[in-house]
């Protein structure tokens, strides 16, 4: 039991890279283990290395519109930023 079993999908900001929480390691370790079990994890970040390494699919807004829905082996920083601008 507990917050991984109850949990369906979850939200997430930012992985928070701060000495007072904890570790981004750690964070991303517990990220795996909800996906392993088949959670959704929405990851919501500006830091671009870590959408692409994190997602299996990506998608853009721009000016409140989806611009682009990118899949693992398209999300890139060339097109996350194409779409973005477009």
């Amino acid at each position: 039991s507990g917050f991984k079993d109850a949990c369906a999908a979850l939200g997430i900001t930012a992985i928070e890279k701060s000495p007072e929480t904890t570790s981004a390691d750690d964070q991303i370790t517990i990220i795996n283990e909800l996906v392993a079990d088949g959670k959704s994890i929405i990851l919501i970040s500006s830091d671009m290395p870590e959408l692409i390494s994190m997602s299996d699919r990506c998608l853009v807004l721009s000016e409140g519109r989806l611009t682009a829905e990118l899949k693992k082996g398209e999300i890139n920083e060339t097109a996350v930023m194409k779409a973005a601008i477009s």
